[in-house]
């Protein structure tokens, strides 16, 4: 549905490609947003913490508005409180629902106080019964084109300015240069489940403490896995045309990166520890000692 004039525009930027790509698009057409919300998961990729400036001085220059940070707080902490999503898996001994099949740290983290915060930013026009166009940056190629239906409801309609345009991954990544723009990185948190095997390779080697602070958290919720292994889930056989790779982000970096690795946690390899002998008080009686021998 194409963009309408008279209804306030607000776009959920997540600072990568597609999202970028709807701004600039947006600027080619004289169409300004009333809104931009950024969603602070706090575990990004460097990269794109470094892309944050860049994108702040183009949008000054074309006179959009400034990004506004929104970020989840908790509210009712059951095991100790925390501020991103890489404590909240630390605290709790799990991992990101994505490793367990579902979406739920996206919509937690991302989509809870984007709609809450742009709520409040369009009070008056909701109140006087206005409908807010939100954006998402879904593109029109193939892999998008299976994205959706997890969009939230609300006083709002939600709008995918790519597709409309036709603009598939390739095209967006045109129309940014040609705004004059370096093309952003991939954004995504440095544990997402999603990451592919050569992209954990690239975090091992770019920046190996995160890829470690990736395996601590992994092995803190390894004696609570039942049906899954770690961060790639139960992992990929690679029978059926996908890339072959272990449910373990651990066992996969042992084999390509085993440098980052930190020593497992006490709780893990304790097992395998010499156990000191028991005291005289608790060995068998000799003469037991002899039978069983």
């Amino acid at each position: 549905m194409s963009t309408d004039p008279s209804e306030p525009l607000a776009l959920s930027y997540g600072m990568g490609v597609d999202s970028t790509a709807v701004l600039v698009g947006w600027w080619q057409r004289g169409i300004r947003p009333h809104w931009i919300g950024h969603a602070q998961v706090g575990n990004e990729w460097p990269e794109t913490y470094a892309y944050r400036p860049i994108i702040d001085r183009w949008l000054a220059d074309v006179g959009f508005p400034t990004i506004t940070d929104v970020r989840y707080i908790v509210k009712r902490p059951k095991h100790g409180n925390y501020s991103t999503l890489e404590e909240n898996c630390r605290v709790n001994r799990t991992l990101p629902s994505l490793a367990f099949g579902y979406k739920k740290c996206s919509l937690k983290w991302k989509g809870g106080p984007l709609d809450a915060a742009c709520a409040d930013y369009f009070e008056e026009y909701i109140a006087a019964g206005r409908t807010i166009q939100r954006a998402i940056g879904y593109d029109a190629g193939p892999c998008d084109s299976r994205r959706g239906g997890v969009e939230t409801e609300g006083p709002w309609r939600w709008i995918y300015p790519l597709r409309e345009w036709g603009w598939d991954r390739a095209r967006c990544v045109e129309e940014i240069a040609e705004a004059g723009l370096p093309v952003p990185p991939k954004s995504a948190c440095v544990f997402c489940p999603s990451t592919k095997p050569a992209e954990l390779i690239q975090l091992a080697k770019r920046h190996p403490d995160l890829a470690r602070r990736a395996i601590e958290m992994e092995d803190l919720a390894r004696p609570g896995l039942i049906k899954i292994e770690g961060l790639w889930g139960k992992g990929v056989k690679g029978t059926r045309g996908g890339e072959k790779k272990p449910g373990s982000w651990r066992a996969f970096l042992a084999e390509h990166a085993p440098e980052v690795l930190p020593p497992l946690p006490s709780e893990l390899h304790a097992v395998t520890e010499v156990l000191p002998p028991l005291p005289s008080e608790l060995l068998p009686p000799p003469e037991l000692e002899k039978k069983v021998s």
